[in-house]
């Protein structure tokens, strides 16, 4: 197995914000590679988000779906938002499953963490499966139309593989709880 050894890093030798904006801030940076590579990219500065896999007792899952302009359709999501700078990730995917599904979990489990565009984005998404789910209270923010889904766990995986949930973070954490959980979830 490969290990990935501390070799030196780019060094940043300039960086302009051209946006600043409510979601994110973007800067066009100028870096200089361990081997003298000067790169000018345009970087997108997001404070990462917190997704969260609602899981029921009997193998049902709740999912979100909400219109997504970029996308120009609606999405079959798991439940996510941005984080608040220094916001711990599990105390936001709590927040975010209240929220958005009128649920609350008595225990959250980290999943995974990844970079959404590392080519030029620096958010982190964190993710997360909650069970032991209780009624809470809904409470969407002004900017969020969301309609909630109710289907069994296989249900989930089965929009996964065949395209009725393309968002890379609801795809990711599915695939991922199926795989640590095991095959009985998909039955």
């Amino acid at each position: 197995m490969e290990t990935m050894s501390a070799e030196p890093k780019a060094r940043l030798l300039e960086q302009t914000f051209f946006h600043r904006g409510r979601v994110f801030d973007t800067s066009h940076d100028i870096v200089e590679l361990p081997s003298g590579i000067r790169l000018e990219l345009d970087v997108i500065h997001h404070n990462g988000g917190a997704a969260v896999l609602p899981m029921f007792e009997n193998g049902d899952v709740l999912l979100v779906k909400q219109y997504r302009h970029p996308a120009e359709e609606e999405l079959l999501e798991i439940p996510a938002g941005r984080l608040e700078a220094g916001e711990d990730p599990a105390i936001a995917a709590e927040r975010e499953l209240e929220e958005e599904t009128g649920f609350r979990a008595a225990r959250i489990e980290f999943v995974t963490q990844f970079y959404a565009l590392p080519g030029y984005s620096r958010e982190i998404l964190y993710c997360y499966v909650a069970t032991g789910l209780t009624p809470g209270k809904l409470n969407l923010d002004d900017d969020e139309d969301i309609a909630t889904i109710r289907l069994p766990f296989a249900k989930a995986l089965e929009l996964v593989r065949t395209g009725g949930i393309k968002d890379a973070k609801s795809m990711m954490t599915i695939l991922l709880v199926n795989a640590e959980r095991g095959p009985s979830n998909a039955e």
